[in-house]
C-alpha cells in the first residue's frame, strides 16, 4: 500500500511539472524544484499535520510558498543559502482532528526577482 502511494505521489509531482501553466521563465531566471515530498503525521493533540519536504533553486532574490494552517492561507518565505538553493520541511496545514478520509493538499511556490516572478503549483497525492 505504501509503495503504491509513493508511486502515485511521484507521478503527481512529475505531472505537475509538465502540466503547470503557472511555471514561468524569462532569460536566465528560473525556479527549479528538485524534491517535493508530502507526508501526513498524526500529532500529539489528536489532530493531523501535513508537511512538505521541498528543495530546489532559483536565480531570483527570494522564494515563498503558501501554507494553509488551520484554514487560513499564509505566505512563508523559504531560507535561501549563498547558492540560492533551499531545502526545508514545511508545515503546510494542520488540523485539530484526524482526517477520516484521504486528503489532497496544494501549494504554490513563487520565486521573485526585481522585475518578475515565477510560480510552480504543487499538489500532493492522496494522503492517509
Amino acid at each position: 500500500m505504501k509503495n503504491n502511494l509513493k508511486i502515485i505521489l511521484v507521478a503527481v509531482v512529475v505531472l505537475s511539472f509538465f502540466l503547470t501553466p503557472g511555471c514561468k521563465q524569462s532569460g536566465d531566471s528560473i525556479l527549479t524544484i528538485y524534491k517535493a515530498e508530502w507526508k501526513l503525521v498524526h500529532n500529539d493533540t489528536g489532530g493531523d499535520d501535513i508537511y512538505l519536504h521541498l528543495s530546489g533553486s532559483t536565480t531570483g532574490e527570494k522564494v515563498t510558498l503558501i501554507t494553509h494552517g488551520d484554514g487560513f492561507d499564509e505566505t512563508l518565505e523559504l531560507n535561501l543559502n549563498q547558492f540560492k538553493t533551499f531545502n526545508q520541511e514545511i508545515l503546510i496545514a494542520f488540523s485539530n482532528v484526524r482526517y477520516t478520509t484521504p486528503v489532497t493538499m496544494q501549494t504554490v511556490v513563487t520565486a521573485y526577482s526585481s522585475e518578475e516572478q515565477w510560480q510552480i503549483s504543487l499538489t500532493s497525492g492522496e494522503l492517509y
